[in-house]
């Protein structure tokens, strides 16, 4: 299965933007540049199969996919031979409702999705039911202006009956405003979510010991270690709450100070008991460094602690326990809000016939209701740029901000509106909808998902770059305990280990290689005691070959087993320069450290075991780390070295990791000069060169 991605650039197949366009994708991929004709059409193609990047035109637009797939799938839909989306039944459901102006329209046949990663990998077809998302058909989310609102709606075909995860997070009551508990009608914004808290929690586990292999006892355990402090059995305290959450902000200046979160609850004498425990725990454990105030309104107890003063915002968060509801803020006044509006003592918020009308189609009653007022938020930060602003360009003096070009807060707010939203699940799945008159983060704001999305969108880059560069420091760790078993082995014996076994009557390529011998240096003792070093790798008493060693694989590549279950390795011995490297004499100036039949110590790396390459990273014509030949001993051969034609790479944008013979590992860039990285892959060649310009 290949994936293939297709972009269309509206408008853009002029001859200056086709200019620019194939320079900068020329200068991204340091290839060469190919032209094919496909039904009429000049195909520009850079690189090849699931790196292959594509374009062509259409009228005006320009055409670009990814992957050698792309090409011809979407050649298919211009010339109508495939069926576009826009005649996909399921895509038109979705859509952006008649009337409105979309801007965004994202589908996904999810069904089909998971069908191929299971057809790809079946193993995962058994986890996808459990999590019940092999009942998910389709999604999709659309983006819209209508009238002076913006529309955000999300649609997921998951049919009931549910089950597993999908039914834990949909299956859920439904929640009203006329169910939310009395809030202060300086209130911003509020979103209230049925969640049956003591049923999800318990079903969660249920999922965790059929999925998990959680056991009973291991569970008891985990109660207990919570139980004993606590005082009180930790499933009686879950028991206690009730199946309404309710998250709510009070107007307080600085946005996002006022939030509060309230739970409903079933057994306030045990919230209480709770609560009194976790208090008394956190004084003790605090050696009294921490100390809670307490205030009385009514027969309840508000408790609060004073927090350091960050910049302009003090926060004081406070807690209370009432007869329905515990409630806990970032601020004291929020939470004494919320008591006083219980008790009568101030007017509450209000859904009035203003409230219906803005709402408009948007539900009242969902799984999760929402509504937002964007202007006090306006009001706020409009109010604090004369603080803000002066910070900034303190902490960065090239930052010029003009205040006196930022409009004040009534000049916005006359524009906006508050917003609405809600999520509903039925039979055939769940449907979000929301309304508002501008993009803006804060509770109960329908655009947090609009932000969010948006937001991810941006962090997946560097979450990708994160990932990759974990890997590549995973992959560092394995060379250097590579070369660590290597050093190991040469005390042992006073030399490396031989780049295949010693079995002179067996060819190079059917003896075992030199990762076979370091065996017991990497804690592999018990896989190297069923090695019979004699026979072929491949003999049947060598089952040992089938053993995924970790060392050998590099995290960044996919493939650790071939089509007959051998464990695969992702490094491989320098040999040297030339086809016959791995052949040469130890004492010829192109040979490496590894050599099918050398003997190497040392005393024979006249270049300097600093400058000269042991093992590296391979990342194409893979082989089992338990075979000699090619796929553990490779040589340079066709330029260039790195990401080139010999197969040499760890999959890692501009370089590959290399371990050299003193046991460092040094990251070297694709771009090396091709004379100097020949100088690095022989022990004896007498180049002078300065590694510290090789190391990245």
């Amino acid at each position: 299965i290949e994936p293939a991605l297709t972009v269309v650039l509206p408008g853009g197949a002029t001859a200056d933007r086709l200019a620019k366009f194939e320079k900068s994708l020329q200068g991204i991929a340091k290839a060469e540049l190919h032209k094919v004709e496909r039904d009429g059409r000049t195909v520009y193609l850079l690189g090849q199969g699931s790196d292959q990047v594509a374009w062509w035109t259409e009228g005006n637009h320009v055409v670009l996919t990814v992957s050698a797939a792309g090409v011809d799938a979407a050649i298919e839909v211009a010339t109508g031979k495939r069926p576009n989306l826009a005649s996909n039944a399921k895509f038109q459901s979705h859509r952006a409702p008649a009337g409105s102006s979309p801007i965004l329209e994202l589908w996904a046949d999810v069904d089909r999705g998971l069908s191929l990663l299971v057809q790809e990998n079946p193993a995962y077809a058994d986890t996808l039911r459990q999590l019940g998302f092999d009942a998910l058909k389709w999604a999709g989310y659309s983006v819209s202006f209508e009238g002076r609102a913006l529309r955000n709606e999300l649609h997921l075909e998951a049919p009931a009956p549910r089950r597993g995860l999908l039914k834990i997070l949909l299956d859920q009551p439904p929640v009203a405003f006329e169910d939310l508990p009395p809030l202060p009608d300086t209130i911003d914004g509020v979103a209230a979510i049925g969640l049956d808290i003591p049923k999800t929690f318990f079903d969660v586990i249920d999922l965790a010991k059929a999925m998990g292999g959680l056991t009973d006892m291991e569970l008891e355990q985990g109660f207990e270690a919570v139980n004993q402090p606590l005082g009180l059995r930790v499933q009686d305290l879950i028991a206690a709450l009730g199946n309404k959450l309710v998250v709510y902000s009070v107007t307080q200046g600085f946005p996002g100070i006022g939030t509060a979160f309230a739970v409903e609850i079933k057994d306030a004498d045990m919230i209480r008991r709770a609560v009194d425990r976790i208090v008394q725990l956190v004084e003790q454990e605090s050696g009294g460094q921490v100390r809670l105030d307490v205030e009385k309104i009514g027969d309840v107890e508000v408790r609060s602690i004073e927090l350091p003063a960050l910049g302009p915002v003090t926060l004081q968060p406070a807690f209370v326990v009432t007869d329905r509801w515990a409630v806990i803020g970032l601020t004291k006044s929020t939470v004494q809000g919320f008591v006083h509006c219980q008790s009568g003592a101030a007017p509450p918020w209000k859904t009035g016939a203003e409230f219906a009308k803005a709402r408009g189609k948007v539900p009242t009653r969902g799984n999760v209701i929402a509504w937002n007022d964007p202007r006090p938020t306006v009001q706020g930060l409009l109010g604090l740029a004369p603080l803000v602003v002066p910070v900034i360009a303190a902490a960065a003096p090239n930052v010029h901000i003009d205040i006196s070009l930022l409009p004040r807060a009534d000049q916005v707010n006359r524009f906006l509106f508050p917003g609405h939203s809600a999520l509903v699940v039925d039979e055939r799945g769940l449907h979000w909808v929301g309304t508002s008159s501008m993009p803006m983060l804060g509770v109960g704001s329908p655009d947090s998902l609009t932000v969010g999305a948006v937001g991810a969108a941006l962090l997946l880059p560097a979450v990708q770059q994160a990932r990759t560069a974990a890997r590549r420091t995973q992959d560092r760790n394995n060379l250097k305990q590579i070369g660590l078993a290597m050093h190991n082995y040469h005390d042992v014996h006073n030399e490396f280990p031989p780049g295949t076994a010693d079995a002179p009557e067996l060819k190079p390529e059917q003896r075992l290689s030199w990762m076979a011998s370091i065996l017991p240096f990497i804690e592999q003792n018990a896989v190297y005691q069923t090695m019979d070093f004699k026979k072929a790798w491949d003999d049947d008493s060598n089952k040992g070959r089938q053993t995924a060693v970790e060392q050998y694989h590099n995290p960044q590549l996919p493939q650790t087993v071939d089509d007959k279950g051998n464990a695969l390795s992702h490094y491989a011995g320098m040999a040297g320069v030339g086809e016959d490297a791995p052949t040469l004499p130890k004492n010829d100036k192109r040979a490496g450290i590894f050599g099918y039949d050398r003997r190497v110590g040392v005393r024979d790396i006249r270049d300097g075991t600093a400058n000269t390459i042991a093992v590296m990273d391979v990342k194409e014509k893979l082989g089992p780390w338990a075979a000699g030949g090619r796929p553990t001993v490779r040589a340079l051969t066709k330029k260039p070295y790195i990401n080139g034609p010999d197969g040499i790479g760890g999959n890692f944008p501009g370089g590959a990791n290399f371990l050299f013979a003193d046991g460092s590992v040094r990251f070297v860039s694709e771009d090396v000069d091709p004379e100097v990285m020949e100088a690095l892959a022989t022990m004896a060649g007498g180049e002078a060169i300065n590694i510290n310009n090789v190391d990245r």
